[in-house]
């Protein structure tokens, strides 16, 4: 038995205008893609088209993707160097919910040399957290590469760790997820800006050539909405002054 499927119909916005972004959300539309890559658009005027989407009918944003890469030049695994985090903020800032990752050691319950480690954070209270793999980076010259993922649905914000791939760790992140109930009920005040701020490397910085975000993906619940394919230097070692 066939199927009828209704068609859904958007839009795609290309000028960089909050007051554009508004009048297209009040039109009705189920879906609209924000294009970063062609026309006016910036990642700066992103945060306050989302929020005049949000005003009107047209869907939230309910999951973000960030594609990560970091580049190794010779690791120390003696004593796990480099140690380096990930930060996503579901809110804009790390005064309320934002998930953060620790690479190359874990410290929960206490510290713990290798591995990584998941949090999800209310403010300054730890709220869940979960550990991945145990052995320390090693390999001279390696790529690590990985998504993380912000997601809410039914008042539950969910962190995630996908498609992980080095030559130390191979495949990584089946599995690695945490959950916290009474999160945001949308990721609006999601910002890459506060991504890059608050990720940094803590220990053994020489021993990393580049931390890069190198991709990003915003969805509402019927799909992608918008790509922001520009990538975002967190650490170069060559800018470092190191």
């Amino acid at each position: 038995m066939s199927e009828t499927l209704s068609p859904r119909i958007g839009t795609w916005l290309s000028v960089g205008s909050p007051v554009i972004a508004e009048l297209a959300g009040m039109c009705g539309f189920d879906w609209v893609l924000i294009d970063l890559e062609h026309g006016c658009e910036s990642e700066a005027a992103l945060p306050d088209q989302l929020r005049a989407l949000r005003g009107g009918p047209t869907e939230p944003i309910v999951r973000v993707e960030e594609d990560w890469g970091l580049v190794l030049n010779v690791p120390d695994d003696f004593v796990s160097s480099p140690q380096f985090h990930t930060v996503m903020s579901a809110t804009g800032d790390t005064e309320s919910f934002y998930a953060q990752v620790v690479w190359n050691y874990r410290e929960t319950p206490d510290f713990m040399a290798g591995g990584l480690e998941l949090q999800v954070w209310n403010g300054e209270d730890l709220s869940h957290a979960k550990s991945g793999r145990e052995d320390p980076l090693s390999t001279t010259a390696e790529m690590i590469r990985w998504t993380q993922v912000l997601d809410t649905s039914g008042g539950t914000l969910s962190f995630l760790i996908q498609k992980g791939q080095s030559v130390t760790w191979g495949t990584f992140g089946s599995g690695l997820q945490v959950s916290v109930a009474g999160g945001p009920e949308n990721l609006n005040g999601y910002s890459t800006d506060v991504s890059v701020r608050s990720s940094c490397i803590t220990y053994g910085a020489s021993r990393v050539d580049a931390l890069v975000i190198l991709q990003v993906r915003y969805y509402g619940q019927d799909g992608l909405i918008a790509v922001d394919k520009t990538p975002k230097i967190v650490y170069r070692l060559s800018e470092s002054g190191s």
